[in-house]
């Protein structure tokens, strides 16, 4: 689950991600939880917590805190869809940004548009912008944008392909009903994440 709030200018915002993992080989289920603040200031305070859920012998771990100074390129990842448009509305062809991931890692990355004729996919976007993210993982990201300049898919390249499409929050409710309170109603979501991280 995730919440972004920013001001109008993004010269400051507040994203929280929380995420289970399901009980494995080591025992309870895993909790983790991120929060990314950047301040009028500048600093970036990225903070990591985690808890097993169901173990009575382990307590909560102290949540890690990091500090950067954010540069101007300084993007979070949840707004990748946005600064995808905007570089199209802007005639841009390729751009270095710092990424922001949603697991509080900043990874260099090369974004550029790719013209359609220039490559041999085959897909009915309007646009297909490639990310290449600079830390030697040997991966990029495929972007695919409708006419609205709205990512429609995304390819992830390495040694399988996994596709990402953009789904509506009423299907994502059904595939998991037990979570549905939260993804149709974001004010609850905000309230629990508040409460956890």
């Amino acid at each position: 689950m995730s919440s972004f709030r920013s001001n109008n200018r993004f010269e400051s915002f507040t994203w929280k991600i929380e995420s289970v993992a399901p009980p494995g080989a080591l025992g309870a289920a895993q909790r983790s939880g991120t929060g990314i603040v950047l301040e009028d200031t500048g600093i970036l305070t990225i903070t990591k917590s985690g808890l097993s859920l169901g173990d009575s012998s382990s307590g909560d771990e102290p949540p890690e805190e990091r500090f950067y100074r954010a540069g101007a390129t300084a993007i979070p990842e949840i707004l990748l869809e946005q600064l995808l448009a905007q570089m199209i509305e802007s005639g841009t062809k390729e751009m270095l940004v710092d990424m922001i991931r949603s697991d509080g890692l900043i990874v260099p990355t090369h974004i550029s548009q790719i013209e359609s004729e220039d490559t041999a996919v085959a897909k009915n976007e309007a646009y297909m912008i490639k990310l290449m993210p600079l830390n030697r993982r040997g991966f990029f990201q495929l972007a695919y944008l409708d006419e609205r300049k709205h990512l429609s898919s995304s390819l992830v390249r390495r040694q399988n392909d996994l596709i990402f499409e953009r789904a509506e929050p009423a299907d994502v409710a059904r595939l998991f009903p037990e979570r549905s309170e939260f993804i149709l109603h974001s004010d609850k979501l905000e309230k629990l994440l508040d409460e956890r991280i």
